[in-house]
């Protein structure tokens, strides 16, 4: 891209409504809510997204997973397989893998740089702390993948005392810690990338790259995940020309550089499919028996509006981006809608029984979500529709762990298309 992401042009909304009338109105600005507004308005729908602030898709390492377990093999349909033997109530029993590729087409036609992968199987990429992921698709700066081009010996380098390089004992690469080329120690992930976004900087850690590594042989190049947050993409091709080999990052962790660099990406898809956005908080929803009319609250300045719609989708997220609270129970805040931990109505249950004292353990409390239908339109406990014009995806989705490391990213993708096109 020849403009930063972080252009103020790419992030304003469209002012001027206090009051709006749509044809679907989307609750949540993480990669489900956005996929569902790209594919109405492709469908010449009248869309409006409410967000209150950036979705759980700015925790993204920069790969992403369609289907990932501890069953061995890279082929996604026995990987997904293997995830509805273990999770009965799973969103994948429900949801349509024959939207997988054309809503990654649509991602990646409104998606303001390159995102490299499979459909039929998975990639083996290496993270900066130094654990092997199998991931579907990632980024193209971190697409390296050690399953085919593992063949072409790396050398993986990390920044001390910030991202040392992973303890590695591999005959696919070899790696190695070089201090940080500034006097500024102690920085976060984004503070060195936005160093990096500066041409002479880059040119700069090149040549201290090039004096600390002279005694290496290799054929590409692993770099920590800090190459640039604006202009990562033109910072990684001049690398390669200053190296003269390839070079490519490492996935980051949570709250990454690849994270707020993947959730900018979202907002330009936003801005160039000139979808409406409204920064604030969806407080109440105006109803009539089961439709949803409209949904009320204010801007982040303060500001009220309210937005009539024929249809809603719900996209906010679980515990971290407030699409689930807990009061004295587990609620969903905005429609009311009820929660289930494996076909179980929370209102039955003790949070407590959601809990587990290891931290190391799988908590259950993070499956509760919202249980829909086919159509993914919200039930209650007896298996009856709550709105008729109310859809739920992403994360929300009762029946999984997204921060597991499984099928975040295909849940998110799968059920935010089906959202937007009904």
């Amino acid at each position: 891209m020849g403009a930063s992401l972080t252009d103020q042009s790419v992030f304003s909304e469209v002012i001027g409504y206090k009051d709006m009338k749509v044809d679907l109105c989307v609750i949540g600005g993480g990669l489900s809510g956005t996929l569902s507004a790209v594919h109405a308005a492709s469908k010449g729908k009248r869309v409006v997204l409410v967000r209150s602030g950036w979705g759980g898709t700015a925790l993204s390492c920069g790969a992403f997973d369609v289907a990932d377990t501890s069953y061995e093999g890279f082929e996604i349909s026995d990987q997904i397989e293997q995830i509805k033997k273990e999770y009965p109530h799973h969103p994948y029993h429900h949801l349509n893998f024959g939207n997988l590729s054309p809503s990654v087409e649509l991602l990646k036609k409104v998606f303001p740089f390159r995102i490299l992968g499979s459909y039929r199987e998975n990639h083996l990429f290496l993270s900066h702390m130094g654990h092997w992921l199998r991931r579907a698709f990632a980024m193209e700066s971190q697409s390296f993948d050690f399953k085919v081009s593992g063949r072409r010996k790396a050398l993986v380098i990390g920044f001390s005392p910030m991202i040392p390089a992973p303890l590695l004992q591999s005959e696919l690469c070899i790696s190695e810690s070089i201090p940080w080329h500034r006097n500024e120690v102690n920085l976060l992930p984004q503070t060195m990338a936005k160093f990096l976004d500066r041409p002479e900087e880059l040119q700069n850690l090149a040549k201290h790259i090039k004096s600390k590594i002279k005694s290496h042989f290799f054929q590409a190049l692993l770099v920590p995940p800090v190459m640039g947050l604006d202009y990562f993409s033109e910072r990684r091709r001049e690398l390669e020309s200053l190296m003269g080999c390839p070079v490519y990052e490492t996935l980051g962790g949570g709250n990454s550089v690849p994270g707020i660099r993947f959730q900018k990406g979202l907002e330009e898809a936003l801005r160039s499919q000139n979808i409406t956005v409204v920064n604030g908080r969806a407080e109440r929803v105006e109803k009539e028996r089961k439709r949803a009319l409209a949904i009320k609250g204010r801007k982040h300045g303060g500001e009220p509006f309210e937005i009539e719609a024929s249809f809603f989708v719900l996209a906010a997220g679980k515990f971290l981006t407030g699409g689930i609270r807990k009061n004295r129970l587990f609620q969903e805040p905005l429609f009311h809608l009820p929660l289930f931990y494996r076909g179980t109505p929370v209102s039955e249950m003790s949070p407590g029984s959601l809990l587990r004292d290891d931290f190391f353990e799988k908590q259950p409390f993070l499956e509760v979500g919202v249980k829909t239908n086919h159509e993914l339109l919200p039930l209650d406990d007896s298996g009856e529709i709550v709105y008729e014009n109310l859809r739920v995806c992403g994360t929300l989705l009762y029946g999984f762990d997204p921060y597991g490391g499984e099928s975040r990213f295909g849940v998110s993708m799968l059920s935010g298309y089906q959202a937007g096109g009904a």
